[in-house]
């Protein structure tokens, strides 16, 4: 069943057990939104930003951001994994 919640097929777990895994969901949801989603905006508008804005424009320093972003979140990209489903 644990397998079932982490590769989201849940479509065939009994509500009662998908009831008891609103802990696992919430813990998940914190964890994202604070570690991972809080640490990278940090580092990419707290720390590169800023150290690149020493040494370029605006314009170019925002592009330079942006082309780093890019090329980091390229493979979660081309994997063509569902970040979100309506």
């Amino acid at each position: 069943m644990c397998a079932a919640w982490i590769t989201g097929e849940t479509r065939h777990l009994s509500p009662l057990a998908l009831a008891e895994r609103w802990p696992v969901l919430l813990a998940h949801l914190c964890l994202q939104v604070a570690l991972i989603g809080c640490l990278e905006e940090l580092g990419w508008r707290g720390w590169l930003l800023k150290h690149l804005l020493k040494y370029q424009s605006r314009t170019l320093a925002t592009a330079s951001v942006a082309s780093v972003w890019y090329l980091w979140h390229l493979p979660l990209i081309l994997s063509g994994a569902k970040v979100a489903e309506a």
